[in-house]
């Protein structure tokens, strides 16, 4: 009797999406490591598998997007969240592929076991490449396995708080974000990716077309046109080119351009920021 074949799962650990790679790819092996450099290039979507409920509450949200949205209502949003920032509420408005989504009915209970989207987005700076080279440097048995970090511990005259940096995540078909402290990742939790993701990472077949890259001076001439209209527009500072890219992206989401990616345009405004006359 032939063998038949089975159906491809629909999640892997980065080993088996390694291995799976491996198998369609020409050129070297894929290791679990080059899923997680995917992920930081912004080429790839993990997403994060937990078995357990978190040991202590945390917040979620609905997501209503921007786009859907009148002026009117926008702005309301944009004061409400200002009042919250001033109280010191917690406000669960965020950027997903480059589009502005405010939060809204905000809860406070655990996070039950689930497999939902990490917004690459919503991460702290060096969650993943620290993650990166602790499976490049082959420290952990499994390298799917994910680590929580220690907290920052204040103490004060009641009570000791907790605090650090916390990752996004988005489930209900991205309708609902959670906003989770790297500290309270459950033991046993998984980094996976949906293997229909991994077909993305191919390139096309080269073309006929030849795409010339910009030349030392185009570069630096654009560089210095985003250096005059960030020095003329009294919100954007290039010293904080993470917060400026964010309000870029922002502003072009109302105009319905879409910037895919927030590391290159903060790549971009730091060598603005820095380009020497």
């Amino acid at each position: 009797m032939a063998k038949l074949k089975l159906k491809q799962k629909e999640w892997l650990t980065l080993r088996e999406a390694a291995e799976f790679l491996s198998h369609l790819a020409e050129g070297p092996s894929v290791k679990p490591s080059d899923i997680i450099q995917y992920a930081i290039e912004d080429e790839l979507i993990l997403s994060l598998r937990t078995i357990v409920r978190t040991s202590e509450p945390v917040y979620s949200a609905s997501l209503i997007a921007a786009d859907e949205l009148s002026f009117k209502e926008i702005e309301a949003f944009k004061e409400r969240n200002r009042k919250a920032y001033k109280e010191e509420q917690m406000v669960m408005s965020t950027l997903i592929d480059g589009k502005v989504y405010f939060g809204d009915d905000l809860e406070f209970g655990d996070l039950v076991p689930s497999i939902q989207d990490i917004n690459t987005a919503g991460l702290p700076s060096d969650f993943l490449t620290r993650t990166w080279d602790r499976v490049r440097r082959n420290q952990a048995e499994d390298e799917s396995l994910l680590e929580p970090d220690k907290p920052n511990l204040v103490e004060l005259e009641d009570r000791t708080v907790k605090f650090g940096p916390f990752i996004e995540l988005l489930g209900g078909k991205r309708s609902i974000i959670t906003s989770l402290p790297t500290y309270l990742i459950p033991p046993g939790s998984l980094l996976m990716v949906r293997s229909d993701r991994l077909h993305g990472l191919f390139e096309d077949e080269p073309s006929n077309v030849v795409k010339a890259d910009l030349t030392t001076k185009e570069k630096k001439t654009f560089l210095r046109i985003i250096r005059a209209l960030c020095h003329d527009h009294k919100d954007l500072d290039l010293g904080q080119h993470s917060t400026t890219a964010g309000q870029i992206i922002a502003m072009a989401d109302t105009m319905g351009l879409a910037i895919p990616s927030k590391r290159t345009l903060e790549t971009l405004l730091k060598e603005a920021r820095d380009l020497e006359d």
